[in-house]
């Protein structure tokens, strides 16, 4: 959480700019995801921000995804593809019931 919460800014302009698509979270919103550990983000080599999935739910019943984003410049790099596996390795963990994301369906192309 102390290494996340320095990218705060970036996971908050990366949604503010999509909010048609990713609606909107007062920033303490994603405060308490990272101190939960349930917000997490993925890093270039140089530590440069790729994108973030937050995490939610009730466990061991349910984790849910409640939001994922990955930069224009990094789609098609598979971070999302990692943020799934690794959601999905959290869930088993956590001995999950349920591993859950809904996908709106209005969502622009």
């Amino acid at each position: 959480p102390s290494e996340v919460i320095t990218y705060l800014p970036q996971i908050k302009a990366a949604t503010d700019a999509n909010r048609e698509t990713m609606g909107f979270n007062a920033v303490g919103v994603y405060e308490d995801s990272i101190k939960k550990g349930r917000l997490w983000v993925a890093l270039d080599k140089n530590a440069n921000y790729l994108g973030h999935v937050m995490l939610g739910g009730k466990p061991p019943q349910e984790l849910r995804i409640f939001q994922i984003y990955v930069s224009p410049a990094a789609r098609g790099n598979g971070v999302a593809a990692l943020f799934i596996r690794e959601a999905t390795a959290y869930a088993e963990e956590l001995s999950c019931l349920n591993l859950r994301a809904d996908v709106a369906n209005d969502l622009a192309d």
